[in-house]
């Protein structure tokens, strides 16, 4: 979802479970009075801003067709876990799924297109 979000896509996927997900806030200290039930998780900011070079480079290589977007996300998915790459798409990808889920809640409409083009078939 990070990838596809840098890019300038925007992905509207069925998420299952969507009572179970993990949602996440930015900063821990900040409280939401009506969210805090909902964001239990939390971004962890220096993690993107310590490779953020890295990523934008990343994300050129695939606007540019330099390297397969499935070519690079293979890559970053069997390095260890540990890749400071991988860390800081997965936080932005935290980022974006969150954004995602809460205007999924609010936006009927949204919920609507949603299953409209899911469906589809």
């Amino acid at each position: 979802m990070a990838t596809a979000s840098l890019l300038g896509f925007e992905l509207a996927p069925r998420i299952r479970d969507i009572k179970d997900q993990t949602l996440y806030k930015l900063d821990r200290r900040h409280t939401y009075p009506h969210l805090d039930p909902l964001l239990t998780g939390t971004i962890r900011p220096y993690l993107i801003r310590y490779v953020w070079d890295d990523v934008m480079r990343v994300m050129a290589s695939i606007y540019t067709r330099v390297v397969s977007p499935s070519l690079i996300l293979h890559r970053l998915g069997s390095y260890a876990r540990r890749n400071n790459l991988y860390q800081a798409l997965a936080e932005i990808g935290r980022a974006h799924k969150t954004l995602f889920i809460l205007r999924y809640i609010g936006d009927e409409q949204l919920r609507r297109r949603t299953r409209r083009e899911l469906n589809k078939g």
